[in-house]
Formats: structure tokens, C-alpha cells, sequence
């Protein structure tokens, strides 16, 4: 599974390996690929223990989601330069990150609500038994579906993610200009279609989080910006129309090739020199005739 997931772009079949590659940059991805490098290491850990006691079973799903248990039990064990350790996780960005991309490992293992429950007990208990002065992140369970958990994935790592970006976007434009504004384009679309699919707030376990997205991105000033940083307008959706108070679906403004430069003059130039052609003529022919005559007169 990759740690930059894009697999919700529109153009799947372009290579994406310089937008994973930018994307590292962003502070959201680069704590995930720190995360990764730890859970990679596969130390073992005198207090992880909790994670064979409360997962015991002998699937392949449990197998798996008890050698992750270990692996995040050393994250939890290192401090390092994680910024993991806090006084106060809910202000602590980066313990969102965290809890971002644990959900997302889990789930990728198995959806059984009752296992996952198993794991992060096993988590929640190792982290609450650390001697430290400062605690580590409260450690969070989303108990979202695969599929759901994917779209609330994907709209908190836009959240997080636009202000780098959009510092990073440049009037004069450069080679990572067309990446950064077709993030921008990809996120836009992919929140009107999860839009469309959570159109009943009953059922929508995220209407929150697209609420808050339609209020930082709909201010027409905001997208105005991005009209011009990216060379977009906007464009109906292929879900819904386009819709006046909402963030709407971009397409790159065609430009149309210039008309070929016509001096403001050239027409006068052209009739100067066919009138100086013109009476140049008879002159040269009057001047031939009297040179003839002058050589007539002295031989």
C-alpha cells in the first residue's frame, strides 16, 4: 500500500510518481513516511506483550494486526523526532496524522469491527503505561468502513495539505506549478462526488468534515485565487450541476494562439514604395535620355 494514495484521481493511467514525489515534502506525508520507517522495524519490545494478550487468535487477518501491534508498539516506545508526545494530543496535529494512518493500516488488514476493537485496546493500554512526563496521542479508533474511511481519509489530507500547496503555487510558473494545480483540480472534483454520495446528512458519517471544506474553499476571493495562480474556470461536474454557493469542478482555460502581429503601418509602407517605385521611372528614363544627348553633343 502506498503512503500517498491517490488512487482517486481522475487520470489514473498518467504517471503519478512526481506528485507522490512533491507530495513527501508536505509535513502530513513526511511524518507518514517517518511512521512507516519504524513500523518497517521490526525490534522486539518487552512492553508490547499487551498486543499477544488481547490478540490471540490464529487468522491470517489477526497475524497480521498483531505484528502491526508490535511494530506501533515501538512508536510508541521512541520518542525520536515523531513529535508524538504532548501535553495535549487533541491540539497536537501530528497525532491526527498518526491516527490517520494507523486507521488506514488497519483497515486495510480486515473489517471486523470486533478484532479492531481487540487492537486498539491492546494500543491504548501500552501507551497509557509509558513513564513519561508528557503523554502519547490519544490513540483513535474511527470504526469506519474500508470505503468510508477512505473518503474521510482523503478530505482531512486535502484540509491538511492546501496551505502548503497553495504557498508553493507561483504567478510565473514552474515545472511543479501544473502538479500543484492539479491536486487542487483532483481534490475539487473527488469532494463534489463524495458530496453526491453523502447527500443525505441522516447517513453521512462525515457531513462535518465536507461542511468545513465547502466554507474554506467556497469563498468566491479564495477560488478566484486559484482561478488565476492555475489558469482554471469553473465547470459543471459530472455529478451536479454547478452550483453558485459551492466549490465547483476546474478545467485549464483554453488559450486561444495570438493573431499574427501586423505593424499598424504596413500598408502605408507598402503604397510609399510603389509610389516612390512609380515616379522613380520616368525620372531614371529622362536622366538615361540626357546622358545620351551630352555624349552626342561632345563627340
Amino acid at each position: 500500500m502506498s503512503l500517498i494514495n491517490l488512487d482517486y484521481y481522475e487520470m489514473k493511467g498518467d504517471d503519478l510518481s512526481e506528485t507522490r514525489k512533491f507530495l513527501k515534502e508536505i509535513p502530513l506525508y513526511n511524518l507518514y513516511v517517518k511512521i512507516d520507517e519504524v513500523l518497517s522495524n521490526n525490534e522486539t519490545n518487552d512492553n508490547c506483550e499487551e498486543c499477544n494478550r488481547k490478540l490471540s487468535g490464529t487468522t491470517s487477518e489477526e497475524l497480521q494486526l498483531i505484528k502491526l501491534c508490535k511494530s506501533f508498539c515501538n512508536v510508541i516506545s521512541k520518542r525520536s523526532d515523531l513529535n508524538l508526545y504532548c501535553k495535549d494530543s487533541y491540539r497536537n496535529i501530528s497525532c491526527v496524522y498518526m491516527n490517520l494512518l494507523l486507521y488506514s493500516n488497519v483497515i486495510n488488514i480486515t473489517q471486523k469491527f470486533n478484532i479492531i476493537e481487540k487492537f486498539y485496546t491492546a494500543l491504548q493500554t501500552i501507551s497509557k503505561t509509558t513513564s513519561s512526563d508528557k503523554k502519547f496521542c490519544d490513540i483513535v479508533n474511527y470504526k469506519f468502513s474500508r470505503e468510508k474511511f477512505k473518503n474521510y481519509k482523503y478530505l482531512y489530507e486535502f484540509l491538511f495539505t492546501y496551505d502548503y500547496i497553495n504557498d508553493k503555487i507561483t504567478q510565473t510558473g514552474n515545472a511543479k506549478n501544473q502538479l500543484y494545480c492539479n491536486h487542487i483540480k483532483e481534490n475539487f472534483r473527488l469532494y463534489n462526488e463524495i458530496k453526491e454520495k453523502c447527500s443525505n446528512e441522516g447517513d453521512c458519517q462525515y457531513n462535518s468534515e465536507l461542511n468545513g471544506i465547502k466554507k474554506r474553499f467556497g469563498n468566491p476571493e479564495f477560488l478566484s485565487e486559484i482561478y488565476s495562480k492555475c489558469n482554471y474556470v469553473k465547470t459543471q461536474c459530472k455529478q451536479n450541476p454547478i452550483e453558485t454557493d459551492d466549490i465547483p469542478c476546474l478545467i485549464e482555460t483554453v488559450r486561444k494562439s495570438p493573431p499574427p502581429v501586423v505593424g499598424p503601418n504596413t500598408g502605408n509602407v507598402v503604397n510609399q514604395i510603389t509610389n516612390g517605385l512609380t515616379y522613380s521611372i520616368p525620372t531614371l528614363a529622362t536622366l538615361t535620355m540626357l546622358y545620351k544627348v551630352s555624349i552626342l553633343i561632345f563627340y
